[in-house]
């Protein structure tokens, strides 16, 4: 399945992540293009993944399908669909993650370490990317962000976390009648739009 990126970086290959952090209740706001929510790049490092995922995934299976998607992004020659899917895989395990320690029926670690594998996930598919955000809230299982990873061909929306069975403060979607194909295009700079 195709697979698109959304947020604040460039769109590539048919891919796509989701993540935005809603700072409070009353005024949900997603990432900003500057500022200190933004980390600066120093490009594709393979050492950290090991420490990053048994410090992330908590179970032994999680834990197992990262290293496979790690060591398929690190097989793959950069820049290749191979590794750019590799690395939505690993996103996807991230988010994953999330949404069970949300709903009670899984754990994570710490989400400072969730945002760092995911800057460095980003690092190794992507080149030249600049400053990459900050996804701590985006994938803090106890805060009102979201972190998915979406379809090409997928039109259901990307909801804020709130309580359990309550509406969210804040929803990304495509259109009516759309997807989220025709909403990120490849080689395109979007920001999550705030509200």
């Amino acid at each position: 399945m195709a697979r698109r990126f959304l947020g604040t970086l460039p769109i590539a290959l048919g891919l796509l992540v989701a993540a935005c952090a809603d700072q409070n209740d009353s005024s949900p706001t997603a990432p900003q293009t500057a500022g200190p929510s933004f980390k600066e790049t120093t490009g594709c490092d393979f050492t950290v993944f090991s420490s990053l995922n048994a410090q992330y995934f908590t179970t032994n299976a999680r834990k197992q399908r990262a290293t496979g998607y790690v060591t398929s992004m690190q097989s793959a020659a950069a820049g290749t669909a191979n590794r750019i899917k590799a690395g939505f895989d690993l996103l996807d395990e991230i988010a994953e993650t999330v949404d069970s320690t949300y709903r009670g029926i899984g754990t994570s670690g710490p989400a400072a370490t969730g945002s760092s594998l995911a800057q460095a996930t980003i690092r190794c598919q992507y080149s030249g990317l600049g400053a990459l955000p900050d996804f701590t809230v985006s994938v803090d299982p106890t805060s009102k962000g979201a972190f998915k990873v979406k379809g090409a061909a997928d039109a259901s929306p990307v909801r804020a976390r709130t309580d359990i069975g309550s509406e969210p403060i804040s929803v990304v979607a495509p259109a009516a009648g759309s997807n989220w194909s025709d909403i990120v295009k490849a080689a395109t700079v979007l920001p999550l739009p705030a509200r």
